[in-house]
Order: C-alpha cells, then sequence, then structure tokens
C-alpha cells in the first residue's frame, strides 16, 4: 500500500527562473517517462525531463 502524503514547497527566486522551472513541472507532467504506476504526476518525470534521470536511486523501484 503506497504511503500517500502531501507537500508544499516554496521557491523564491526571480520571476523568470520562477517560470522555467513551472514550465519545466508542466512539460514534465505532459508525457510520462519512464514505465511506474504514479502517472504523469510522478516528481520523477520532472528528473527526467531536466536531464537527471541518473538522479533516480533505482530504476526497479523507482525511487526519487
Amino acid at each position: 500500500m503506497a504511503n500517500w502524503c502531501n507537500s508544499r514547497y516554496v521557491f523564491e527566486r526571480n520571476h523568470e527562473d520562477i517560470e522555467k522551472l513551472k514550465n519545466l513541472i508542466f512539460e514534465a507532467r505532459k508525457i510520462v517517462k519512464i514505465k511506474q504506476d504514479f502517472g504523469p504526476n510522478w516528481l520523477g518525470n520532472v528528473l527526467v525531463t531536466a536531464g537527471l534521470e541518473d538522479r533516480i536511486e533505482r530504476k526497479d523501484s523507482l525511487e526519487c
């Protein structure tokens, strides 16, 4: 059984950087890049979209 929780993050930076991050997140949610059970909202999709797929600890269990 999944351990679901909610988190809230606040990013403070200049407007241009925040817009880039927002666009990256929206782009990451369009397509599931690695097969997993969480769908497009899995945070690992953001890492893959940002070119940081190597930061995913274990692809067999998709720890992110």
